[in-house]
């Protein structure tokens, strides 16, 4: 009777050792005969950091999946075993075929018309440059004006006779000229501003140095260049 009960129990352990064999068996078969897929995208359209990339391994009829994406420098990945998975969510491939058609509708500039863009904005940048050349002369010109305190004068053509009556010959090497003071300065601790707006002077002809301001010429000089006061 013992004899009996011992002979099932070593039956059992055979039963239950053969099982673990077999599974051990079909687990081994499984390993070497169940291949191994692979997907692997990845575009470079010009710098790296406009690449992108996709990868897919799965195994044993997609009960283990891994995904692994890379795209805008950021890497993501994902592992799905049977139906529980972990790791950050990488892009599916439906999105990134998704994407590529709205890549493909998305309208695309020639050459020509990026040409004339181009061209435009030079032409735009150049007329922005001269415009802010001579806003920076302008103000150039009023700050040396101001910052001499010197009379600015517009020019006239004066006469060959003066007040008195006193023809002024052709022959002279220099001829005074006439002019209207249209500004002062404030003169020096040396020399006190006579000179007012509105006054009528005479001056050499190499007298001042020349300005031209919003079209219209003036000569900035010193008091003692004046040679008189008409009025």
């Amino acid at each position: 009777m013992v004899l009996h009960i011992l002979l099932i129990i070593l039956k059992i352990i055979g039963i239950i050792i053969a099982v673990i064999l077999g599974l051990l068996l079909l687990l081994l078969v499984t390993f070497l005969c169940v291949p191994v897929r692979y997907r692997l995208d990845a575009s470079m359209p010009g710098e790296i950091k406009e690449s992108s990339a996709y990868g897919r391994v799965t195994w044993l009829l997609r009960l283990i999946r891994i995904d692994v994406s890379f795209e805008e420098q950021e890497l993501k990945w994902r592992v799905r075993i049977a139906w529980k998975s972990f790791g950050s969510e990488p892009q599916k491939s439906g999105h990134t075929d998704t994407e590529k058609k709205k890549s493909e509708d998305r309208p695309v500039k020639t050459d020509v018309e990026k040409t004339e863009t181009a061209k435009i904005e030079s032409e735009k940048e150049e007329i922005h440059e001269k415009e802010n050349t001579a806003s920076k002369e302008n103000r150039k010109e009023q700050r040396v004006e101001s910052s001499l305190g010197l009379p600015k004068v517009e020019k006239e053509s004066a006469e060959e006779k003066t007040i008195g009556g006193i023809i002024i010959p052709d022959t002279a090497k220099e001829k005074p000229l006439k002019g209207e003071v249209v500004a002062v300065g404030h003169g020096t601790k040396d020399e006190e501003m006579v000179l007012k707006v509105g006054d009528t002077v005479l001056y050499g002809k190499y007298a001042g140095t020349e300005l031209e301001v919003e079209g219209t010429k003036y000569l900035i000089m010193r008091q003692s260049d004046v040679l008189a006061i008409l009025g």
